[in-house]
């Protein structure tokens, strides 16, 4: 988005800001019950049960936040889930 901005693509800013936008840390935070706003190494270990490497790269950062933003939506449909089969 910073790029669109940058070459001033106002028509894909529009259409950007228009879509529903889901933020990993923020769910994080309501699914996990978590005080604070965990680092992304952090959130990928406690989540994906996995140890990490950051590399300090876009691309690795992004594959961690993907893993993680992934996995919180199965366990907030795994809760979903649940929530019906108590009722």
């Amino acid at each position: 988005l910073a790029e669109a901005y940058r070459l001033r693509k106002t028509d894909l800013v529009q259409e950007v800001n228009k879509k529903k936008q889901l933020c990993t840390m923020i769910m994080a935070r309501q699914y996990i019950q978590l005080d604070k706003y965990p680092k992304l190494i952090d959130l990928h270990e406690r989540i994906c049960h996995e140890n990490a490497t950051q590399h300090h790269r876009a691309m690795s950062d992004v594959e961690l936040c993907s893993k993680c933003l992934f996995q919180l939506l199965h366990m907030r449909q795994i809760k979903k889930i649940t929530k019906k089969t108590a009722q």
